[in-house]
């Protein structure tokens, strides 16, 4: 796998000499090198499950 120094675009294709993005020369990703990741800074989801029983109060109504 090759990376672009500049904009951090991967490549798979070994053959590939320069970044298809901004023609800056690749070079190999070592297999021990970390890969840039992204992370989003996003409330975590939380799940709640406070359900109460709902009581519903059914009268008669009378007709006059």
């Amino acid at each position: 796998m090759k990376i672009c120094s500049t904009c951090q675009n991967t490549y798979t294709d070994d053959n590939l000499q320069f970044c298809l993005q901004d023609g800056t020369k690749l070079s190999f990703v070592s297999a021990t090198s970390q890969m840039p990741t992204e992370t989003w800074n996003e409330p975590e989801t939380v799940i709640q499950n406070d359900r109460q029983p709902m009581r519903i109060n059914l009268q008669e109504q009378q007709i006059s």
